[in-house]
């Protein structure tokens, strides 16, 4: 509804020529944020409530996705270090017995 009574309010402007200043008006936000909150969310707020879930469901099943491949990762990290110690035991025993 904000964009709709933006638009109506500035295309008079906009048909006689004249550039509007939207983009520095809202680049005066003390986070240094260029873009005006209220505009952005107005195209979220014309999505209908099913795109929002399946949005949201999406968002979840890659979020466990990356949650399963994690897991991965760590237990693949855990066997590689499993493997360096190993590694790290053999070496050491070999360099006592040289020293012996």
């Amino acid at each position: 509804m904000y964009r709709l009574i933006l638009r109506r309010s500035f295309v008079p402007q906009i048909s006689q020529g004249r550039t509007l200043g939207v983009r520095t008006m809202a680049s005066n936000n003390s986070d240094g944020d260029s873009t005006d909150p209220t505009l952005s969310n107005a195209t979220s707020a014309r999505e209908p409530p099913f795109s929002k879930r399946g949005k949201a469901k999406e968002n979840q099943f890659i979020h466990e996705l990356e949650l399963d491949q994690l897991k991965k990762l760590k237990e693949q990290l855990k066997s590689h270090r499993e493997n360096l110690n190993k590694l790290e035991t053999e070496i050491d025993s070999k360099l006592t017995k040289q020293d012996n």
